[in-house]
This record gives structure tokens, sequence and C-alpha cells, in this order.
């Protein structure tokens, strides 16, 4: 029997580690994901603090280089003004350079390494917006990219950023109104039980169906 794009999407979710099956669910129907612009999300899970990459940008109308090379990481002293946040693997990255300095986020000491990382790299460097390898002009959609990271062992508290905030790093990136990289981070969670996964599929069954009849 040939598979829905809906039962793939949750066949592979449920190939996952169960922290990430439940994020999954939690990013589909978070306002970060439904706003149409770029952003990273940071969440608290277990004694983890595990960040994904997700939304659109429109590339259409800036000047985008590479490739480039960069760590992914969190160091906001870089420099001092501003912040260096990469998530996904290290390595080779586009970027657009140019852009206002990022505001500055994070403990404000030492570079702090990812423990696991998964995708391309996305993220900020001071006045250079990171970008996955291989882009090119026109709408970026970081959603299927799968950008992960993990922080192990430490909590939100730690790594400089507060609970239930927001903090917008660029906006309309291009001459583009809303066309912004924002970045979330969340009240912690507790572990997920076999009750939740059930919960978050059913919600990624609602939110897809939501989202196709508007």
């Amino acid at each position: 029997m040939k598979k829905s794009p809906l039962m793939k999407s949750l066949f592979s979710l449920l190939q996952t580690p169960w922290s990430l099956r439940f994020l999954f669910a939690f990013l589909v129907c978070s306002p970060a994901g439904l706003q149409g612009a770029a952003y990273i999300q940071c969440l608290q899970v277990g004694p983890d603090v595990v960040c994904v990459a997700g939304g659109t940008l429109d590339l259409t109308t800036v000047t985008i280089g590479g490739p480039g090379s960069a760590t992914s990481g969190l160091n906001p002293t870089v420099p001092i003004s501003s912040s260096y946040f990469i998530i996904g693997a290290s390595g080779t990255n586009s970027f657009v350079t140019g852009l206002p300095s990022a505001p500055s986020v994070g403990p404000g000491s030492s570079f702090l390494a990812l423990g696991t990382a998964t995708g391309s790299a996305f993220g900020w460097d001071s006045v250079t917006l990171r970008l996955p390898a291989g882009t090119t002009n026109g709408i970026l959609d970081l959603d299927p990219l799968n950008i992960t990271a993990t922080f192990a062992g430490t909590t939100l508290a730690a790594l400089g950023l507060s609970d239930n905030t927001t903090t917008t790093i660029y906006t309309d990136i291009g001459g583009i109104t809303g066309n912004n990289v924002t970045l979330f981070a969340n009240t912690p969670i507790p572990e997920p039980s076999s009750t939740l996964l059930i919960g978050s599929l059913l919600t990624v069954f609602v939110c897809r169906r939501s989202r196709r009849s508007i």
C-alpha cells in the first residue's frame, strides 16, 4: 500500500529519538513555525537543550556568498558587541553578510560547542547570516532540512537564554518586510511519555489538516 505524505511523516517520526518526537510535534504548531520567517527554537528536553531551525526566508533580493566555513556552537563574545550562534553541522556553508550586528545572546564567556548536530549550518555570526551550503536566491525553506543541535547536560539558563523569550536577530532582510530571523527559548518541558507521544502525533495530524484547509 502506498503511504500518504502524512503517513510517511508519522512513520519517520516514530524512528527518531524520544526527545525529537516531541520537539517535532511542538514545532509544527508553534507560533515560530507559522509566521513565515526563519527561526531557531531552543527547548529544554530533559537534561539537554535541543535547538531546531525552521521557517522560510525570502532571499531573492540579497547577495549570497560562499562557500564559507563556520564552526557550530554558541559564542556571544565574537565580537563582544554581538553574538555567534550556529546550529547544524560545522563545515561549508553559504552566507549573507553586511547585516546589522546580531544582538548578544548566551552566557558571555567562552565558546560552547554542540553535543550533537544534524543538517547543514544555519545561524548568525555578528553581521553574517550563515545559510545551508548551496543556498541560492529564492525562497529558502528550512523545515525539511533537519537542522538541529543538542547542548548536552545543560539548561537554557546556563546557555544564557531566558525561559519563554523571543529575540529578533535580523529584521526585514533584503528590504522585505517581515523577512526576519528570530530566536525562541521556551520553558522547560517534562520528558515525553507514551501518552504524550500519542498526543504529539494527533497534534501533527490536526495541524497538517488545518494547514491544508487554509
